[in-house]
């Protein structure tokens, strides 16, 4: 093999050395600003616990509000129900008046 060429790829490779151990560092580097799996695991569980709180109480809060809010409709469905009777039997008592009176 030529000098030249040899000194050149020995060039080389010690830069992809150095480049590789720049690249090492800053996975060093990383590993250091990020947690352990473990202190993610313990993350994620304290996010979940807290989901699932606020979960929780948004759903007591919404059966809170549509308890008396089914409560309501339906006094107010058996109301005009109620109405709609009354309606129908004041309809029938004004025809026959009418038809009395027609005739």
């Amino acid at each position: 093999m030529d000098n030249d060429l040899k000194q050149y790829l020995d060039e080389k490779f010690a830069d992809l050395d150095t480049k590789f151990a720049q690249i090492n560092t800053k996975f060093a580097d990383l590993d250091t600003k990020f947690a352990t799996k473990k202190d993610l695991e313990a993350l994620e569980e304290r996010v979940s616990s807290r989901i699932e709180r606020v979960e929780t109480s948004l759903l007591t809060e919404f059966h809170k509000w549509a308890s008396p809010a089914e409560a309501r409709a339906r006094t107010h469905t058996a109301t005009l129900r109620a109405i709609d009777l009354e309606m129908e039997v004041l309809t029938g008592r004004i025809s026959e008046l009418e038809k009395k009176k027609a005739s």
